[in-house]
């Protein structure tokens, strides 16, 4: 399947385009397809610190331990006690 693509402009001062284009050269690849690299890198970093912090937070939470079937069975049970609307 054919990805669809879209141009991008950004300015650099020689300095930063001379470091981008020592890296893409050393390792071979145009300076676009590194840079579409890095950007898949670093997204995948960000998700994967958004879990961490998730994970985080959950662990952190106070949660009591569920109970066995026949006890949740009957804590359901009690909380619906009424009239039979049937």
């Amino acid at each position: 399947m054919a990805q669809s693509t879209e141009r991008v402009q950004f300015r650099l001062d020689w300095e930063h385009r001379e470091k981008l284009r020592t890296i893409a050269e050393a390792r071979g690849v145009s300076l676009s397809e590194w840079l579409r690299g890095e950007i898949d890198r670093s997204y995948e970093e960000e998700l994967s610190e958004e879990r961490k912090r998730a994970v985080a937070e959950i662990s952190a939470m106070n949660l009591e331990d569920m109970p066995d079937m026949k006890t949740l069975k009957r804590q359901i049970e009690g909380a619906y006690d009424g009239p039979d609307l049937y």
